[in-house]
Parts: C-alpha cells; structure tokens; sequence
C-alpha cells in the first residue's frame, strides 16, 4: 500500500504537491491565486431526450490537478481492492485487458460485476453497456445537478470517515 501510506502521512500542502508530481507553487497558486471562474471552461452539449447539459471544464493548471489527484485516488483503490479482493480480478495483471470486471462482494457466493463504471479505471460507457446487453429493461437515470451537490466539507468527510483512507484530521 504505497500510495495510500504516502497519502496518509502527509502533513503539508507542498507534500500533496510533491506526491502528486507538481511543484508546490503551482499547486498553490491553482488553489489560492487564480479565482475558480477562470479555472474552467463553460459549453453546453446536447442531451439526447432534448435540452442541454451545461459542462464546466477545467482548464491549464487545474486540470493537471485534478487528473494527478485521480491517479493518485485511483492507485490508491488498487491498492485496496488488492487487500480486499486479492483474489478478484481487479487483483490481477489481467484487468488491464478485461472487458467486464468484476470483483467478489463479501456477502456473495461468487463474483459480482462491479457497478460502477464512472471515473474508474478500464471503465467507460461501452462496459457499461456491455453488461446490460440481452436485458429485457434497462433504467437510465440523469442525475440533475449530481456534481454540484457535493462540497469540501462532504469531501473531506468521506476521506477522514472511510475506512479504506481515514486521513488525518489535521491535514
């Protein structure tokens, strides 16, 4: 667990910075200088049952954050589903070339397909269209305002509770 031990032992900002491959003063002039209005891209894109989606992109700098964080976050779930799963595929040097993953859920018999398919590696709408291929109903849902719904303190939350991380509290 070398990426989540890294995580959980940093104490300081310019260690994030460091741990996720980017000088500690871009990442605090991302954070502290450049107001989050000019840190993204706004456009709309069209929804298939009519109307738009508004998307908000981040841009330059942020976006270089954001994908060293979901790296980092994404290295880190290997690592746990490796101590908690070793014997499932997403344990394997295989998962690299699967099509369907799945991963054994500890109240069942044998392995489960893994359902979510969003911001995860070796997943994307294709696998998750494949699993629900022959089905006779399928319930597509949109989520209104999915995203805006979570804040820091929500955020932050989930990192200091969850088992699999609980950061410390003075970070």
């Amino acid at each position: 667990m070398q990426k989540l031990q890294a995580l959980k032992a940093i104490k300081t900002k310019p260690e994030l910075a460091k741990l996720l491959g980017i000088k500690p003063s871009i990442f605090t002039h991302s954070l502290y200088k450049i107001k989050p209005a000019n840190q993204y891209s706004q456009f709309k894109i069209p929804k298939k049952n009519g109307g738009e989606r508004t998307i908000n992109a981040p841009t330059g700098k942020l976006k270089t954050i954001q994908s060293a964080l979901s790296n980092l976050l994404l290295d880190c779930l290997d690592e746990i589903y490796q101590e908690k799963f070793p014997k499932s595929e997403l344990a394997t040097p295989s998962v690299k070339h699967s099509i369907i993953l799945k991963i054994k859920c500890n109240s069942a018999q044998a392995k489960q397909p893994s359902l979510s398919h969003g911001f995860e590696r070796q997943r994307s709408i294709i696998t998750n269209a494949m699993m629900h291929l022959g089905r006779k109903n399928v319930l597509n849902i949109d989520l209104e305002n999915f995203f805006q719904s979570f804040n820091f303190g929500r955020v932050r939350g989930f990192f200091l509770k969850n088992p699999n991380f609980k950061l410390d509290r003075t970070q």
